[in-house]
């Protein structure tokens, strides 16, 4: 089973003052602070962040989070495809044995030294992404085997975000006629072709309105829509808010960054 990881960000810095509000995103999140003092909130329970333990959020998860004090605040921003592309739990807890205290400590210090995305800390950051995942309950992993051309569906448009697929063009690269194709992908993943691949756009515009300095009209054109104002249109019906005030939302908690890539195969 291959399960993939994208880093966006791994970082470290001491921060004065702390504050998200409200803020829901379509990756993982990973944060440790050298000091207590910190914490995020979901809903009505409020998690301290501190030296002994990772707090991990999970995808869609609407979070806030705030201080009491400066604090060396690390976090790690990362995408995790199938089977935890559909995972939906509240913020989970790991208290730091040996092994995850001694991975933090030298991503800690690597990003000091050496920046985020040196080879060594790309590959500490993706090892305390799979400890991240192991505290995800099992039955939110299982899933019914989609069919293989549904399968490649997914995989086509999740690769190219911003290419212009149609219900047609997939049906035909799927070998299927396109109502057989469209009944079949929206009865085994829920919502028609259309939709998902809409939905998965927007995620994908997200993720650059939170990790890079691309302008709203780059990403939009980036993500396949004709231009800004149609971008905001459905940006805002997709997430409720639009994308200039989601980047601002993020804009204290999420510093540009690049992102790294990396496939991950378990026997």
């Amino acid at each position: 089973m291959e399960v993939e990881l994208r880093v966006y960000t791994a970082r470290f810095r001491t921060v004065d003052s702390w504050h998200i509000e409200s803020l829901a995103a379509p990756y993982w999140r990973i944060y440790w602070n050298d000091r207590p003092g910190w914490e995020v909130r979901h809903g009505s329970r409020a998690v301290e962040l501190g030296p002994d333990r990772l707090v991990v959020v999970a995808p869609e998860t609407p979070c806030s989070g705030s201080s009491r004090n400066p604090a060396g605040h690390f976090h790690i921003h990362f995408l995790a495809g199938a089977p935890f592309d559909t995972v939906r739990c509240p913020v989970l807890e790991r208290p730091l044995d040996r092994e995850v205290r001694d991975l933090v400590r030298e991503s800690v210090r690597l990003s000091s030294a050496e920046g985020p995305q040196s080879p060594r800390g790309v590959l500490l950051s993706q090892m305390l992404c799979l400890h991240a995942l192991l505290l995800v309950p099992e039955d939110q992993t299982r899933r019914e085997e989609l069919d293989p051309r549904v399968a490649g569906a997914l995989r086509t448009m999740q690769k190219q975000p911003g290419q212009p697929f149609s219900n047609p063009v997939l049906a035909r690269e799927a070998g299927m006629h396109t109502n057989a194709f469209i009944r079949l992908f929206t009865s085994q993943v829920g919502e028609s072709p259309q939709a998902w691949y809409m939905r998965r756009r927007v995620e994908e515009a997200c993720r650059l309105l939170h990790h890079s300095t691309l302008s709203i009209k780059q990403i939009a054109e980036r993500t396949g829509f004709c231009d800004r104002g149609h971008f905001s249109r459905v940006f805002r019906r997709e997430r409720d808010i639009g994308p200039a005030e989601f980047r601002r939302q993020g804009a204290g908690a999420v510093p540009p960054a690049d992102s790294a890539a990396s496939r991950v195969t378990h026997a």
